[in-house]
């Protein structure tokens, strides 16, 4: 199988021929030359073998459009944020085969503590906080995320400063460090991801599973009506 974006433009390419075939048999170039003049029933036949070779070419084309811009629009916030086409495991996965899965595995947990902060009280604050720090930020943790040793200075020196005060540590305390594993993905690994076998064999399926949703609600939409259907005939009986 050449995949469905190749076989769609080949496809296209053999639609175009086919096309350019039948201008040269529909226009007698050599008459319209001898002439000088236009013969409309020429230009009707043109016009109607046009009209109907793109009836049957732009479908195609839509198609192949369609799934080349569901493919490349496809950004790093979509899959990490949104979960689109539940790509998020694929590339969960991908990331572990470069063993880098930590920057995912961080991003993730920064977004939680983010999110969770506001209802946490500052102890329970304070050791999600260590937790995060032991194991993505401190040199040499069992996940160790590449950042800079500002930025991990300032990360240690907050969380000892909020252990000392009593106090629970800033809701955005690794948002920074977040924004950094961010762009790391964004630059290096997802690009890669995006032209690896992973990628393409979970789009083709995330496009069938979308078919095959659409055509199973299809199938209860109808099987509704006609259950209404009947129980308004039942009813007029009665």
């Amino acid at each position: 199988p050449l995949g469905i974006a190749k076989e769609l433009k080949y496809a296209l390419r053999s639609g175009w021929i086919v096309i350019g075939a039948g201008l040269l048999t529909v226009v007698d170039i050599g008459s319209l030359r001898a002439n000088s003049e236009f013969d409309w029933m020429y230009i009707a036949s043109l016009g109607t073998f046009v009209f109907f070779s793109l009836q049957t070419v732009m479908p195609i084309l839509k198609t192949y459009a369609g799934t080349k811009t569901s493919k490349d629009d496809i950004t790093l916030r979509d899959v990490l944020d949104k979960n689109k086409n539940n790509l998020k495991m694929v590339y969960c996965n991908y990331l572990a085969s470069e063993w880098s899965v930590e920057n995912i595995y961080f991003y993730d947990g920064a977004k939680q503590y983010r999110a969770a902060h506001p209802h946490l009280s500052p102890e329970k604050a304070r050791e999600v906080a260590q937790e995060l720090l032991d194991t993505f930020i401190l040199a040499g943790s069992m996940l160790e995320i590449n950042l800079s040793s500002a930025s991990r200075r300032a990360i240690c020196e907050a969380v000892a400063s909020s252990e000392a005060n009593g106090v629970a540590p800033p809701a955005d305390l690794f948002e920074e460090a977040r924004d950094t594993v961010r762009v790391l993905m964004e630059d290096d690994s997802f690009p890669r991801f995006k032209r690896s076998s992973l990628f393409r064999d979970s789009n083709v399926k995330s496009q069938a599973s979308s078919f095959a949703e659409q055509s199973r609600q299809m199938s209860f939409s109808s099987t509704g009506r006609r259950n209404s259907e009947s129980s308004l005939a039942s009813t007029q009986k009665i």
